[in-house]
């Protein structure tokens, strides 16, 4: 049959008479005179132009003007349910999101997506499309809008019975969480991910998930979690060969790195994470990744090369409606150490005022601390008072109470040796992790009591104990820790893990100094005199020297008790003396 005598069907307008009238395609088959299956074609949108007879006579049928029916030929011709269908399958398979994350047009990827949403594709289908959609609705900002599309995701999830559709609605509410400042939250959701790994439904949705929970364990102060973390996301990463993916996780080690002083170890990681933007085209993450190098760069000393660095970056941020706010914090950071304060205090207006209209409080709270560095920069004793409240409001409110300051900021990138880690609710920072196994029970208590405390892996049973004999616990280790005015971050760590064990929370009045003979008292349970025994032996070896107070008060808590002092290489209890007086 000629072209020309033929007409293009509007497949939609056909489909709302037929509804609008309540016709069966049988019926209307019979009535123009063909095939029920043509009409089905017609339907579907399979087939496009049909015979001019076969058009005025189904305009008859279905009671429309033949033009209603048709377009011209130069018209756009929407897509079809079947084309819809497969545009829909396509952006699954060949990951939309991830084609178009270097471009950073998440309004166009949201686009996308809308327009394939049908009511009548499969549950699963859909329910992965609401998971991208919500994808793009939070790299927007848009975390109302993000929750809703989880929502629904997690309904279409569970109606399909589909695991791999609550995996990544999971996913996306803990993103969302986090931004909004819910750690707790948004920990335990990665946690829930990562403990099914066959629900994932790719590798690469299991890297992403160990990438974000390393983010999150360096919100929470969980510094050395967070490298190990990303370490495991990059191996995923690096075996499926996404640049993309590498560059945003070298990011997190570098920064990760600097914030624990470990300057050449951030540079490395910042060089990777821009070779890997480059060649994923990631052109955000090409741009920002001079300000991310300079600070270690800064810290170790060259000041006027990290300041050239920032000078050179910051117009193209312009280039972006989207990029990392915490440039803004490094670029302050590098220009208060090259002694450029205007500049600083210049950065930090712009990152302070983009981050109250993002409504993200954590960012918003580290920005606020570096302002209180930079007030002291100044001398204006006030003004970091100022800024130091506003950093502890704004830690709280991203539900990082742990992070907040209790003197003026020390200078980033230094070793932390400070007691702020340890105030605030524990189980904000409590995520389950090995513990290195301590030493045998004393030969005075139970079989069943050497067995639990051999093995480490046991949790505490704290049915019936107090909160104040916790509290004389966590009281006990913290004395040891500060028994020589300061914690370094393995006798933290030990607290960290005895705190969340205990669910106990610690106040700056538990970290003073205490009287030994009192606690020792208090802590009256022979399963908890037995694990403090043992913790107090881990703080002892902790920082790889053995202090003879240290010991000295360990033998004074075991001999109250009743037990053996702990083993510990090297040392024989029977010289060690009970604290004088």
């Amino acid at each position: 049959m000629r072209r020309e005598d033929t007409v293009s069907l509007d497949t939609h307008a056909l489909v709302r008479r037929i509804q609008a009238l309540g016709l069966k395609q049988a019926w209307i088959a019979s009535q123009v005179g063909v095939d029920r299956k043509t009409v089905s074609r017609w339907v579907t949108g399979k087939v496009k132009r049909l015979a001019r007879e076969h058009a005025a006579r189904l305009a008859e049928v279905v009671a429309c003007p033949a033009r209603e029916l048709t377009r011209s030929d130069e018209a756009d011709v929407l897509a079809t349910k079947e084309e819809q269908r497969v545009a829909a399958r396509l952006i699954q398979e060949r990951d939309l999101l991830a084609r178009l994350a270097p471009t950073d047009d998440w309004r166009l990827a949201e686009g996308l997506i809308r327009a394939t949403l049908q009511p009548d594709l499969p549950a699963g289908t859909l329910g992965r499309l609401y998971n991208l959609l919500a994808t793009a609705a939070w790299r927007q900002g848009k975390y109302g809008e993000a929750s809703r599309h989880v929502a629904r995701a997690r309904e279409l999830g569970a109606r399909a019975g589909d695991r791999g559709v609550l995996c990544g609605a999971t996913y996306n509410q803990a993103v969302i969480d986090s931004l909004r400042g819910d750690h707790t939250a948004a920990l335990a959701a990665y946690e829930r991910c990562l403990a099914r790994p066959d629900d994932f439904d790719t590798t690469r949705e299991r890297g992403k998930v160990l990438s974000n929970l390393a983010v999150a364990y360096l919100s929470v102060g969980r510094a050395a979690d967070a490298l190990a973390t990303q370490r495991e996301a990059i191996r995923v990463f690096e075996g499926l060969g996404l640049d993309l993916n590498l560059a945003i996780a070298w990011v997190s080690q570098g920064v990760t790195a600097t914030a624990l002083g470990r300057l050449d170890e951030a540079l490395a990681a910042h060089a990777r994470a821009e070779a890997h933007a480059r060649r994923a085209g990631y052109a955000r993450g090409v741009d920002c990744a001079p300000l991310y190098r300079a600070d270690p760069l800064s810290l170790s000393g060259r000041t006027r090369a990290a300041r050239a660095l920032v000078e050179g970056a910051l117009p193209a941020l312009a280039r972006h409606d989207v990029y990392d706010l915490g440039c803004h914090e490094a670029a302050a950071r590098v220009l208060r150490r090259a002694g450029d304060l205007e500049g600083a205090a210049r950065q930090l207006e712009e990152g302070l005022g983009r981050a109250r209209a993002a409504d993200l409080p954590e960012t918003l709270a580290h920005l606020q601390v570096e302002a209180a560095r930079l007030a002291q920069a100044r001398g204006d004793a006030r003004g970091e008072v100022r800024a130091r409240r506003a950093a502890n409001a704004a830690f709280r409110r991203a539900g990082l109470p742990m992070r907040a300051l209790d003197g003026p900021p020390a200078e980033h990138g230094t070793p932390v040796k400070s007691r702020e880690a340890l105030t605030g609710p524990p189980e904000a920072t409590t995520i389950a992790r090995s513990r290195p196994e301590p030493p045998g029970a004393s030969p005075r208590r139970s079989a069943a009591t050497r067995e639990a405390c051999v093995s480490g892996d046991e949790d505490l049973d704290l049915r019936g104990v107090s909160s104040g004999e916790r509290k004389a616990f966590m009281r006990v280790l913290s004395s040891l820790a500060w028994a020589d005015g300061e914690a370094d971050e393995s006798e933290l760590e030990v607290l960290h893990l005895a705190a969340n064990d205990l669910r106990v929370a610690l106040s700056e009045r538990d970290l003073e100094p205490q009287d030994l003979e009192a606690l020792a008292a208090k802590v009256t349970r022979p399963s908890l005199q037995e694990r403090l025994l043992h913790e107090l032996r881990r703080l002892a070896e902790a920082d790889l020297r053995l202090d003879p107070g240290e010991l000295s008060t360990i033998k004074l808590f075991a001999t109250r008790w009743g037990c053996v002092p702990p083993p510990i290489e090297g040392v024989d209890w029977s010289t060690v003396e009970l604290p004088s007086g």
